[in-house]
């Protein structure tokens, strides 16, 4: 469904069209999957508006064009700002898309800025703005590329649910060791993965695994090192790392499952893109990361 929207400072409003005729309120919150708790405190707290008037129900009926307004509380930063600012390539109402350096975690204690979210919480105050620190997903420390964080906490659900139903489409390139591979070769790779059980930290395929899809094809191949464009369907911790080892292309630099090569200055596996839906409009958005110099090895054969 799409909305028309407007927002000011706190305050959202959204016109209702004909698709919320004679559902009740409740029907919008289970959209956006709001708890019974937040709907509680929005209602009891007169923080939502139809036509100007508080609302008393959660199961008061909407009609057609009615304008529903919510007021959002005053937020804080929740996160200790770092010196330096995230670098920002896409942001609007609804979420910040942000680049993320390799060696740099997404988040640590609290009281620790040194992170990806202390940067985000740097740019927030640098920009005027309140408001907690959320991301959507996550990266590894050795992984470099765009993360979503989400600006409105009324939709931080809705965007979870996304992630889980799969409508958030991340990829990635990973550069691997891959001799036998051929420009264009398509494949999937559908193991399980699990812990290992004897190193922690560490994963591999295993039969009692949890189940894990990456969509995979080779964009070019240099002496005997291999570009290789995945695409997640499920959302494993190391997932393509420990798919593509697993298969017999460990991604280079990787501390973990691949080997050192000097030809790459981080881990070989960026996550260069990412595709989402606005919760309101529902426009669709692919967000790409700026460039990342080792792809340029592969340039005369591209």
């Amino acid at each position: 469904m799409q909305y028309h929207y407007s927002r000011e400072n706190r305050t959202l409003q959204i016109e209702t069209g004909s698709a919320l005729r004679g559902r009740p309120l409740s029907y919008f919150f289970n959209l956006y999957r709001i708890s019974r708790r937040e709907r509680y405190l929005l209602v009891q707290n007169r923080q939502i508006e139809i036509n100007g008037m508080p609302v008393k129900s959660a199961e008061t009926l909407m009609h057609e064009n009615d304008v529903l307004v919510i007021h959002f509380p005053a937020y804080e930063t929740d996160w200790k700002p770092n010196e330096k600012q995230a670098q920002v390539l896409f942001e609007n109402d609804f979420v910040m898309i942000v680049h993320k350096e390799p060696g740099i975690i997404i988040h640590s204690e609290k009281e620790d800025a040194d992170c990806l979210n202390g940067m985000v919480a740097a740019y927030l105050n640098a920009h005027g703005e309140s408001l907690p620190v959320r991301p959507i997903h996550r990266l590894d420390a050795d992984t470099a590329g765009v993360l979503l964080y989400v600006k409105m906490p009324f939709f931080q659900p809705w965007f979870d649910a996304q992630l889980e139903e799969r409508k958030i489409t991340r990829h990635y390139l990973a550069i691997t060791s891959a001799r036998a591979l051929k420009p264009g070769t398509s494949f999937d790779m559908n193991d399980p993965i699990g812990r290992d059980r004897h190193h922690a930290g560490v994963y591999r395929v295993s039969p009692g695994g949890r189940n894990a899809l990456t969509h995979a094809s080779v964009k070019a191949v240099r002496n005997g090192i291999s570009l290789i464009s995945c695409t997640l369907d499920t959302g494993r911790t190391h997932q393509i790392r420990v798919h593509l080892s697993a298969h017999g292309m460990p991604i280079v630099n990787d501390p973990l499952y691949g080997h050192p090569d000097h030809h790459f200055t981080h881990m070989g596996l960026w996550a260069d893109a990412i595709t989402f839906h606005d919760p309101l409009s529902h426009k669709k958005h692919t967000i790409s990361d700026i460039h990342n110099p080792d792809y340029d090895y592969f340039n005369d054969c591209m």
